[in-house]
């Protein structure tokens, strides 16, 4: 709906201005892996948060067609780590760096970018790195690890069974999942229940305005940081940052 600050407050502001409510519908919120790390982590279970460790490859690799008029790599894909990992540790950053490259000439053909390293410094001294790629041939990898002061969590990838058969040629167990829709399956039915409760009036929206517009100022940083090669400072107003984050 919307690829800038600008057109992101002004669809919020038009959902107001006719009293509907406006669902940025981050999924990976709503998954019960990434939702039992975000309360434990919130919990205090392993302390200071240090290190936020995240990889993000896509399968299958999404047409040209689509990724012509996509936003780029930073607001197609990335975004969704930036919210997640943000929302874990309820923190925005205020440094990043990106690296990207390309191992797809048709990707780099159209001005975007299929390999990404991203690094992030939150205000609490936690450093983040993402490694993204927009094709991993073995299935849709998503893992990500927090390392604390007093332990580590961390969620590996989903496989449609647990079944391990062993015998004289190894261990050997189902593939994971393969595609975001597959993987995401529970999540975005959790979600759809959740947007129908606001609408009932039984929930508050757990993804604000505020959420949704800092996620894309990050988005905007990391791709001055590529353009420019540097590391990009961003500040933050009070007001920019969401409610149950850390007030830099």
């Amino acid at each position: 709906m919307a690829e800038t600050e600008e057109g992101i407050r002004t669809c919020y502001a038009k959902a107001d201005e006719v009293g509907r409510y406006l669902f940025c519908a981050f999924q990976r919120r709503f998954d019960p892996t990434f939702r039992d790390i975000f309360n434990r982590v919130r919990a205090g279970e392993i302390g200071k948060v240090q290190v936020i460790k995240a990889s993000s490859r896509d399968s299958p690799l999404g047409p040209i067609s689509y990724l012509k008029v996509s936003g780029g790599v930073f607001k197609d894909a990335l975004v969704h780590d930036f919210d997640l990992l943000t929302w874990i540790v309820g923190e925005l950053p205020t440094e990043v760096f990106v690296n990207g490259s390309n191992s797809f000439a048709e990707v780099a053909e159209i001005g975007d970018l299929d390999t990404t390293a991203v690094n992030f410094k939150f205000p609490s001294g936690a450093i983040a790195v993402i490694d993204h790629c927009r094709f991993a041939a073995y299935g849709y990898d998503q893992r990500i690890e927090i390392f604390g002061r007093t332990g580590m969590l961390s969620a590996d990838n989903e496989q449609p069974n647990r079944a391990v058969l062993t015998s004289y040629t190894g261990r050997h167990t189902a593939p994971m999942l393969q595609t975001f829709m597959s993987r995401f399956a529970e999540a975005y039915r959790v979600e759809l229940e959740h947007f129908i409760d606001v609408v009932q009036g039984y929930s508050e929206m757990l993804v604000t305005g505020k959420m949704t517009l800092a996620v894309a100022k990050i988005c905007e940083a990391c791709a001055e940081s590529h353009k420019t090669g540097k590391k990009v400072v961003i500040a933050w107003a009070d007001e920019e940052i969401p409610e149950g984050y850390v007030k830099i």
